[in-house]
């Protein structure tokens, strides 16, 4: 920074020494002045601007760390997922298959009551005659 100072006075002062053409082409001590602060003021921002960037540097370092440890977690969370979903799925076909066995049961069971009602009837009828 202390080069681009040096540089603006180095250059002032070249222009100092060039026979001028006009009052407008020479510089004044004022200006003069007036550039050096001006210019001092442009370092000092930059310099903030400088550590403000480093500060936002390391906000978004651990910004991206937590950002990995999130998606970690979102793996591990959809991997959950999948197993439960797939639980899921097996308990359905297993109350499915349980569901199928309970109807043959049921029907096997209507069947030799019926058989029942015929054999009983039968019998009755039998006894009658």
């Amino acid at each position: 920074m202390r080069w681009k100072k040096d540089f603006i006075i180095l250059s002032c002062f070249c222009l100092s020494l060039l026979p001028s053409c006009s009052s407008a082409a020479e510089i004044t001590t004022e200006e003069l002045n007036l550039f050096s602060s001006k210019l001092i003021q442009q370092e000092s921002l930059i310099q903030e601007s400088k550590a403000e960037l480093s500060m936002l540097r390391i906000q978004l370092q651990k910004s991206k760390a937590e950002l990995q440890i999130l998606k970690s977690e979102l793996n591990l969370s959809k991997e959950s997922l999948q197993k439960q979903n797939e639980s899921i799925e097996n308990a359905n076909s297993l109350l499915k298959q349980y569901e199928e066995e309970q109807k043959k049961k049921i029907r096997r069971i209507k069947r030799q009551r019926t058989i029942a009602w015929v054999v009983a009837g039968s019998i009755l009828l039998a006894n009658i005659k």
